[in-house]
């Protein structure tokens, strides 16, 4: 399912503000890296004004709150538009 809220470019964004940064990768997905915790979050190579699939956007939620990369209640400003 695809979530027609959030874009790729705004999921990225928010992803970078949280200290990850983009490795650099030779194949069909990007890679971000937490730099604090060394966590991955792997997704597709989206373009970026791209819907992200629901299913993308649930994993990423599920790795913030497993990893405590951030609080339920600072995940839910940002999620709250995306079903899990």
């Amino acid at each position: 399912m695809i979530s027609k809220s959030i874009t790729f470019a705004e999921l990225e964004k928010w992803l970078l503000k949280l200290g990850f940064a983009v490795l650099p990768t030779t194949g069909n997905h990007q890679v971000f890296k937490h730099q604090g915790s060394g966590e991955l979050v792997v997704l597709p190579d989206y373009p970026q004004q791209a819907w992200v699939d629901t299913t993308h956007l649930v994993a990423v939620r599920r790795i913030l709150l497993e990893y405590e990369l951030l609080k339920e209640e600072s995940l839910d400003l940002f999620v709250a538009k995306v079903p899990s």
